[in-house]
């Protein structure tokens, strides 16, 4: 190799160590790849249902405006996007409770207890909207949506969820039904 060759690899391999540096240092990365200040769209202009609720940018309840960075939003009863029972804890339930029982100098207990919680987007046994019901039970997160029963084309039965105090449950309601004037179950809704 000549000189000139060699000076051209040394200066690339001196601009690759000054960007893994500057990426380095700025800490600035979306899903792994480095940005390099590039900024990336924010939710609320991304058009991407980032909270999965179903609705998208400016026509999420959680965008305040086009730079918001948080479609979710704390306070529809659904725990979703970047909500926590620390930031919400309407929509997420209590955070747990964590204790140390010490039996004896050397040995000590963690004990975790979470307590049971439900919230339902349709505000319970409403068979013409669609519903979510998400909580904790026995520790464990859970996440459930109203659907409709089908073992034939036409659905006439609906699984609604709703809660109960702190507790899920569910039910199968038949959407033929003369006083509510519904004729079938759509999309876990009766119509």
């Amino acid at each position: 190799m000549d000189v000139k060759k060699i000076a051209m690899i040394a200066l690339v391999l001196s601009i690759i160590s000054i960007i893994i540096a500057a990426v380095a240092l700025s800490g600035s990365s979306a899903n792994g790849v480095a940005t390099l200040g590039i900024s990336s769209a924010r939710q609320c202009s991304d058009k991407i249902d980032n909270d999965g609720d179903g609705k998208i940018d400016m026509n999420d309840a959680g965008c305040s405006n086009r730079n918001d960075n948080d479609e979710s939003n704390c306070g529809d009863r659904v725990c979703e996007g970047g909500e926590t029972c620390s930031s919400c804890a309407t929509d997420c339930g209590s955070c747990p409770t964590t204790s140390i029982l010490t039996t004896n100098p050397t040995t000590s207990i963690i004990t975790t207890t979470i307590s049971n919680s439900c919230s339902d987007t349709d505000g319970g046994m409403i068979y013409t909207v669609k519903g979510t019901i998400s909580g904790y039970n026995y520790g464990l997160p859970y996440s459930s949506t109203d659907f409709c029963m089908s073992s034939n084309t036409t659905a006439t039965w609906l699984n609604e969820y709703y809660c109960s105090g702190n507790n899920a449950k569910s039910i199968s309601y038949n959407c033929l039904n003369a006083t509510y004037g519904t004729t079938q179950c759509v999309d876990g809704t009766c119509i």
